[in-house]
C-alpha cells in the first residue's frame, strides 16, 4: 500500500457546497423543507463516495458549519442534522452508532458550505459528541 493510500484510509476532507438554516426557527412549507434535507443529504453522500477510500470505523467526524454569521450551538446541530445523515448513508451505519464521535464547528465566511472531516479513531470512547465553538 503507498503512503498516499495509507494517508486517505486514516483521513478524509470534503466541501459539500449546501446552505444550512436553522431547522427549528425557518418557517416554510413542508416540500421546501424535504427537499431541501433530500440535497443536504445525497450531495454528501455523493461527494463521500467520490473520494478512493475512506477512514474505517470507529471515526470522528468534524462537521464545520461555513456561512456569514454563527447561530448558536444547538441550531448548528440541527442546521447539520442532514449532512450528518448523508455521512451515515455512506457507512451504512445509523448516526446514533457508538463508532461515530461528532463534532460540530463554525467558521463565517461570506459563502454557505459545509466542511466534512473524517478521521480514524482506534481509541474513541464510546458516544462521544462534541459541540465546538471555533
Amino acid at each position: 500500500m503507498t503512503p498516499a493510500v495509507a494517508a486517505n484510509l486514516a483521513r478524509v476532507e470534503v466541501l459539500v457546497p449546501v446552505r444550512t438554516v436553522s431547522e427549528a426557527n425557518v418557517r416554510q412549507h413542508w416540500r421546501h423543507r424535504k427537499r431541501r434535507a433530500s440535497e443536504h443529504r445525497l450531495v454528501t453522500a455523493a461527494l463521500l463516495r467520490a473520494q478512493r477510500a475512506r477512514p474505517e470505523l470507529p471515526v470522528v467526524v468534524t462537521l464545520t458549519r461555513i456561512g456569514p454569521k454563527k447561530i448558536d450551538s444547538d441550531n448548528c446541530w440541527g442546521a447539520l442534522k442532514h449532512v450528518r445523515d448523508g455521512v451515515a448513508d455512506v457507512y451504512g451505519v445509523d448516526d446514533g452508532d457508538g463508532r461515530y464521535a461528532w463534532r460540530c464547528e463554525q467558521e463565517v465566511f461570506r459563502e454557505y458550505g459545509v466542511r466534512v472531516e473524517i478521521e480514524h479513531a482506534p481509541g474513541l470512547i464510546v458516544g462521544e459528541c462534541h459541540a465546538g465553538g471555533r
